[in-house]
């Protein structure tokens, strides 16, 4: 999995969110629907900014890190 991390997203409508992520090419490797307002999503660290700077209105919450982050964390 290389380096990559697990995060929580938290929102009124998490699709809209996970949409977005698609029109900005992030590369998603797995989501994982919890509830229609929570979502965890496992994306390539290296995108977590670009992440931060689209969320607007939304929460998340690093949950795992995976890779060799996992052993330096």
């Amino acid at each position: 999995m290389g380096n990559s991390i697990k995060i929580n997203v938290t929102g009124r409508n998490v699709n809209n969110f996970i949409r977005r992520l698609v029109r900005s090419k992030i590369d998603i490797i797995r989501v994982i629907p919890i509830s229609y307002k929570e979502v965890d999503i496992i994306v390539d660290y290296n995108e977590l900014e670009h992440i931060y700077k689209i969320k607007s209105i939304y929460d998340i919450e690093i949950i795992e890190y995976y890779g060799k982050l996992k052993v330096l964390k």
